[in-house]
């Protein structure tokens, strides 16, 4: 039999997964007994879980109700994206002092596969390697706070983009920034691999603005419609 731990690890880590791509939606409630059910646990393992979530951001727990799946407000994904581009060119800038020939060969071998994959736009596939390579630059920054910090990020804009239903496009651009981010951290310029990672950072977040804000004038767009027809229809039954 599980223990209780691991059971609350299943849990944690099915739902987060459902959460982030977008099988649960923002503010879709989460009813602990019908998790339990699908899981044949007990609550607990379940409450434990949703706990952790809360913990991530992802879940909201409300008294006498349970739990939902977190609303993504324009003000949280623009929280996440400040913090990013605060966290991410600082990162480089602590691996530029610390980077080694093997970190530096694995970055251009992703960056090859890269490049590859931008001349056929394949976009999804381009997307995992690009996690991948900017995982490896924080990861020599050799801060654990910094880089759970930045992990627990990237999960959350894994989340907002798939509610979203969108990622930017791959681009030349980007490919140009990361052999420039290369080249400072194999030259072990602190200053110009945190300045060209703060770049690319800014570029890459002024188009999920864009989208957000083309997702939130659509929904404003939603709300006003149903709203006038709310107001036709109370018309017809006076």
């Amino acid at each position: 039999m599980a223990s209780k731990s691991t059971k609350t690890s299943l849990i944690y880590d099915s739902l987060k997964s459902k959460i982030i791509n977008g099988e649960l939606q923002p503010e879709q409630h989460l009813i602990i007994r019908s998790i339990a059910n699908e899981f044949e646990v007990s609550d607990i393992p379940v409450r434990e879980a949703l706990i952790q979530l809360a913990e991530d951001g992802l879940v909201i727990k409300t008294p006498h109700s349970g739990a939902k799946v977190s609303a993504m407000s324009s003000r949280y994904v623009m929280d996440i994206m400040q913090m990013r581009e605060a966290l991410e060119p600082y990162a480089a800038y602590l691996a530029a002092q610390n980077i080694d020939e093997e970190g530096i060969a694995l970055l251009k071998d992703y960056y090859r596969r890269m490049a590859e994959l931008s001349d056929r736009q394949e976009a999804e596939e381009y997307s995992v390697l690009n996690r991948q390579f900017h995982s490896v630059i924080n990861s020599y920054c050799r801060n654990e706070t910094l880089i759970s910090t930045i992990n627990s990020l990237y999960e959350r804009e894994k989340w907002m983009t798939a509610v979203y239903s969108g990622r930017s496009s791959v681009t030349e651009q980007s490919n140009r920034e990361h052999a420039l981010i290369i080249t400072y951290l194999e030259e072990h310029d602190a200053q110009a691999a945190r300045q060209m990672t703060e770049i690319h950072k800014k570029r890459y977040f002024a188009k999920l603005r864009q989208l957000l804000e083309s997702h939130a004038a659509a929904e404003q767009q939603e709300t006003a419609g149903r709203r006038g027809r709310k107001k036709r229809g109370g018309g017809l039954e006076d």
